[in-house]
């Protein structure tokens, strides 16, 4: 597992990039874990979560021994995911959605994970998506965050052929500023085919805050 590296969207923030990264092995058969490094542009250097490591710009790239060790915030032995997606709340607080299950089955946990006063949370498990193949996205808003998700609706004739098995209903769930996650709800209902891949949408306002 240190054939692909994948990376997840990036966020500025006080002039450095913080971004969600997760590995592959050769055949792309199966991500797993996620990473969080933050670049500073000034330096060329990059840092962990924590500030407690730092990568000098001379000693990239980062080997995966030294990834694994400090720069890793999930682990995953055996099961796997996809690419995570990041976002920051108002208070400044970085937040993760991922996806953990065993690969080549239908059934993959969206998670959700925050680091407060330097700290991670627990995983929260938001919903179910049907293949690692799903994407999912987090939002900041005004308070709180927003997660979107694909739950597959069980119509088999979506996906034959494709080799893909992602996609279905678009859905939901929304967290308080006061950190308590809202039951996950029906955003958007598939029909003919399948909706799939939620996407942020850069400076979205509350009308378009993420697309499909």
């Amino acid at each position: 597992y240190n054939s692909r590296w994948y990376s997840g969207n990036h966020e500025l923030v006080s002039g450095k990039i913080h971004m969600v990264n997760t590995i592959a092995d050769f055949g792309d058969i199966n991500r797993r874990n996620v990473y969080y490094l933050i670049y500073d542009p000034a330096t060329g250097e990059v840092s962990n979560v924590s500030g407690s490591v730092t990568t000098a710009a001379g000693s990239l790239p980062i080997d995966i021994t030294t990834l694994d060790a400090s720069y890793r915030i999930v682990t995953q032995t055996t099961n796997g995911g996809n690419i995570p997606n990041l976002c920051f709340d108002a208070l400044g607080d970085p937040h993760i959605i991922y996806m953990d299950g065993v690969p080549d089955s239908t059934s993959f946990g969206v998670y959700h994970i925050t680091r407060t006063a330097g700290a991670w949370s627990s995983p929260y498990l938001l919903g179910t998506s049907y293949s690692a193949d799903s994407v999912y996205t987090i939002t900041p808003l005004t308070s709180g965050v927003k997660a979107y998700w694909t739950q597959q609706r069980g119509r088999p004739s979506w996906y034959s052929g494709s080799g893909r098995r992602d996609g279905g209903n678009v859905w939901t769930a929304t967290r308080s500023g006061a950190g308590a996650w809202g039951s996950p709800s029906l955003l958007q209902g598939a029909h003919d085919f399948a909706l799939g891949e939620p996407a942020m949408v850069r400076f979205g306002d509350p009308d378009f805050r993420v697309m499909w």
